[in-house]
């Protein structure tokens, strides 16, 4: 709530469902992008911002049970059908384009970009709320997920959000190429 009066009801709902807009228009865009490259380079896994190794077979398990879901989405009018595309699509904007991309057979993976212990150090929600960013710590961050994203072979893909900029973490000789689709705000 960045506004300095309480909003109501409604007016959350409002901005909840431009901003629900706004995220599947931003993914729309990123998996065309990431779909470019995975066609172009051979990409075969693209890497997820907030995503660790301990996390790994619950994810596995969510994907396994969206992709079959997907198969008995109900197509009828129903208050019922409706909600249960929404339910479904709300997943799906929530495990992120690549795991979508997964999903649809795009891509044979998603692999964990974070280090558990560097991005723990970097969550900006402290214990009593407050919100403290905390540069080195999003700079060790930045730091790890490029040593992740080096044990990939050939071209590596990562799907993050627009607040990134990992270029000043690269080891000399690796090329960073930077796409911002035209949706996400402020571009």
């Amino acid at each position: 709530d960045e506004s300095d009066t309480k909003l109501s009801d409604d007016e959350v709902s409002t901005l909840f469902a431009e901003h629900r807009v706004t995220v599947e228009t931003v993914q729309k865009q990123q998996s065309r992008v990431v779909r470019a490259l995975i066609k172009k380079h051979g990409v075969k896994q693209v890497f997820q911002e907030r995503f660790t190794d301990a996390e790994l077979p619950d994810y596995t398990k969510l994907i396994d049970v969206l992709r079959d879901f997907k198969k008995y989405l109900p197509t009828g009018d129903s208050g019922l059908d409706r909600f249960t595309r929404y339910q479904y699509a709300t997943d799906l904007l929530q495990i992120g384009v690549p795991g979508q991309l997964l999903i649809d057979g795009h891509i044979k993976a998603v692999v964990p970009a974070e280090d558990a212990k560097a991005y723990e150090a970097a969550n900006p929600v402290q214990a009593d709320g407050r919100i403290v960013f905390d540069e080195n710590a999003n700079e060790a961050r930045g730091d790890a997920i490029v040593n992740t994203m080096m044990k990939a072979s050939g071209t590596a893909v990562i799907v993050l959000g627009g607040a990134h900029d990992l270029s000043d973490n690269l080891p000399a000789g690796v090329k960073l190429i930077v796409l911002t689709v035209k949706a996400y705000p402020g571009e």
